[in-house]
């Protein structure tokens, strides 16, 4: 499952770059992070059903 891997590294990325590094001394951090887990999983779940439906399994 290569897309599974892609989508999640690229949702850890951009989870590092919104949480770390741009918005790292906000007073909203719960709220950036629970968005940027939010990002990650939709980023993870297209990638699963991308990867799925390339081998036929997802209908």
């Amino acid at each position: 499952m290569f897309t599974v891997s892609i989508g999640s590294a690229c949702g850890g990325i951009f989870f590092h770059l919104i949480s770390e590094n741009w918005f790292a001394k906000s007073n909203y951090k719960f709220l950036i992070n629970a968005a940027c887990a939010l990002v990650f999983l939709v980023g993870f779940w297209l990638s699963l059903v991308f990867g799925l439906a390339q081998v036929g399994l997802w209908d």
